[in-house]
């Protein structure tokens, strides 16, 4: 509580920069997932056609590039990830 609220009735402003970082944050997470499974299904066909590591490192770059949005997202979000988002990034 601030003193303006007790002494006049007005209610402190929200802080909108800390909303657009849990945004964030939440598009973080959501976007990590998506690019880790994206990663995780060329890898699998890119196995299946050729079966040379080379065809799966492109792969795991996709998947790294999810594995650091869900960082980002973690800094950026003050509260925790969804369990499902901890689940799918198994």
């Amino acid at each position: 509580m601030t003193t303006d609220y007790i002494l006049k009735g007005i209610e402190p402003a929200e802080d909108k920069e800390q909303k657009s970082k849990e945004l964030t944050g939440r598009v973080f997470y959501i976007v990590s997932t998506a690019f880790i499974f994206i990663g995780l299904f060329c890898a699998f066909g890119s196995w299946y056609e050729e079966q040379t590591m080379e065809s799966v490192w492109d792969s795991m770059m996709i998947r790294a590039v999810g594995v650091v949005g869900y960082f980002i997202g973690r800094l950026l979000s003050a509260e925790k990830a969804p369990f499902y988002v901890h689940w799918l990034n198994i």
